[in-house]
């Protein structure tokens, strides 16, 4: 099975074309009481890895995942555990049923699933909108979950003053309790957040990358174990364009097939292209120099050689661009778009005078 053409291919599908004998970290996966960090760029795979662990199957119990891309304050976090246990621990009814009850707080309880009422007890006191949301609820709450694994997408994210100490409250729940192992997913530009002398993953587990086989001759071997119709001048042509990441490569390798190499090319670009003026507002909202940054790496640019920024001004801007996935480094002191095809649509937009 294959991605319709257009579409990204899902967790499942990356690991099949990518790594026939089982990705590396997924055999590796910690065991309670362990934490493991995974980091990549956008489009390396990371985003992917940590689907394809939500969905394997884990001897020790359920898998869990906490997504705190779509929060922004520390009750909405503890509400996303809360009902991502009862859905992934229990059963998803009595996650709608809990959902049901944070819309119309004060109404009878759920009914409480076999041995757990204390869980949906304490759930249903979370869910409730007027709850203040005490120092270590997040803690609390994962105590209740049976032993299993806990995937974070974007943990970086929880190093914002929003979330409190939640990225302590997990630490301590999965030493002390020696009951849950920990997978925290990060971009590689904000995973030093999670790791630095005084953040609280600091050893205190394995860090990897995800996405590091970029070269032509890794492609190659794809292109030639999996029979797809790209001949090594198409194939050089879309890595010039893709950097070797692995999402949009292998998109693009697929699309190729039916397509061609420079129509699927020139298809993706046109997409991004409807999505330029929305990625430069956020650019501009996360830091006053980010749009001309982002046209300026389009063209291949140096981000530095600008009289209106100092060197300081740009290093700050760049690392606020890559905590939000929108750059990502491509040497020492070199950076580019992070998405490639986001990168040859900002092509058709000047640059500032």
């Amino acid at each position: 099975m294959t991605a319709a053409k257009g579409q990204m291919p899902s967790g499942a599908q990356l690991v099949r074309y990518l790594y026939p004998n089982g990705p590396p970290w997924g055999r590796t996966l910690p065991q309670p009481g362990e934490t493991l960090i995974l980091h990549g760029d956008p489009g390396s795979g990371i985003d992917e890895a940590l689907a394809w662990i939500a969905e394997a199957s884990y001897p020790a119990g359920p898998v869990v995942t906490l997504d705190p891309r779509l929060v922004g304050d520390y009750p909405s976090l503890v509400h996303e555990l809360v009902i991502s246990i009862a859905t992934d621990a229990f059963d998803e009814d009595l996650s709608a049923r809990l959902a049901e009850l944070s819309e119309s707080p004060g109404g009878p309880l759920p009914q409480f699933p076999p041995g757990r009422p204390d869980f949906v007890q304490l759930a249903a006191q979370l869910v409730d909108p007027s709850n203040e949301y005490s120092p270590g609820a997040l803690a609390k709450v994962l105590r209740y979950l049976p032993a299993g694994l806990v995937v974070v997408r974007d943990a970086h994210l929880l190093t914002g003053r929003w979330a409190r100490e939640a990225l302590w409250e997990l630490r301590g729940v999965v030493q002390d309790a020696q009951r849950h192992a920990l997978v925290l997913g990060s971009l590689t530009e904000a995973h030093w957040e999670l790791v630095a002398p005084s953040a609280a993953f600091l050893g205190a587990g394995r860090v990897d990358k995800v996405g590091t086989d970029r070269g032509s001759k890794t492609w190659e071997q794809v292109v030639d174990s999996h029979r797809i119709a790209v001949s090594r001048e198409d194939l050089h042509f879309l890595l010039s364009h893709t950097h070797g990441l692995a999402v949009p490569t292998l998109t693009l390798l697929l699309d190729a097939e039916v397509l061609g190499a420079r129509a699927a090319l020139g298809d993706h670009v046109r997409r991004a292209a409807e999505q330029v003026p929305t990625m430069l507002e956020m650019a501009r909202i996360i830091t006053r120099y980010g749009p001309s940054l982002l046209l300026r790496l389009a063209r291949g640019m140096p981000p530095y050689a600008r009289p209106s920024a100092t060197s300081r001004d740009t290093n700050r801007a760049l690392r606020q661009l890559a905590y939000h996935g929108l750059v990502a480094r491509a040497g020492a002191r070199a950076w580019r778009v992070a998405d490639p095809f986001l990168s040859d649509a900002l092509l058709s937009r000047p640059l500032p005078s």
